[in-house]
C-alpha cells in the first residue's frame, strides 16, 4: 500500500493534478405525482402540456398510417467527484478529448399519442433507454450489380 502511495505522490509531483468537485442541474424533474394526473385514454396534447409545460423533445409517430407525436421530458441532476493527473509525456506536447452525451445520463418521462391526440402509454426511466426505437435509423447498404 505504501508503494502505491509513494508512486502516486512521484506521479502527482512530476505533473498536474486536479481536483474537482462538481455539480450539474438541468432543467426541472417532471413529477410522478403530475405523471400520474396524465392517465392513458383520458388525458389528450393540450392537458399533458398544460401539466407538464413545453417537452425537451417531440417526435412524429406513425400510428396505422396516422400522424401523431411522442413527447419527451428530461431532466439531470448530479454530483461527481473528479480527479485527474496529468503527466508530460514528451516536452510541451500534451492532446485531451472530450465527448459527453446529456441524454445517456438524463432522466426522463417519455408520452405517446395516438392518431386522435390522446395520451396511449408513458414511460419513465433513462432516455437513452427510453428513446432507442424513436431514434432515426440508419439505411440498409445498397449492393451494387456487377
Amino acid at each position: 500500500m505504501r508503494a502505491v502511495a509513494a508512486l502516486l505522490v512521484a506521479l502527482a509531483c512530476s505533473g498536474c493534478l486536479r481536483v474537482a468537485w462538481e455539480r450539474q442541474s438541468r432543467h426541472t424533474p417532471v413529477t410522478s405525482a403530475a405523471l400520474e394526473r396524465l392517465r392513458p385514454a383520458e388525458a389528450d396534447l393540450a392537458a399533458c402540456l398544460a401539466e407538464l409545460g413545453a417537452p425537451l423533445w417531440v417526435w412524429e409517430h406513425v400510428e396505422d398510417g396516422r400522424a401523431s407525436a411522442v413527447l419527451a421530458y428530461g431532466w439531470y441532476d448530479q454530483r461527481d467527484l473528479g480527479l485527474r493527473l496529468s503527466i508530460p509525456v514528451y516536452r510541451a506536447l500534451s492532446a485531451s478529448f472530450e465527448y459527453d452525451k446529456i441524454d445517456e445520463r438524463m432522466r426522463g418521462a417519455v408520452l405517446f399519442f395516438g392518431p386522435d391526440w390522446r395520451l396511449t402509454a408513458r414511460r419513465e426511466g433513462l432516455l437513452r433507454d427510453l428513446t432507442v426505437e424513436l431514434r432515426p435509423k440508419r439505411p440498409q447498404p445498397v449492393e451494387e450489380d456487377a
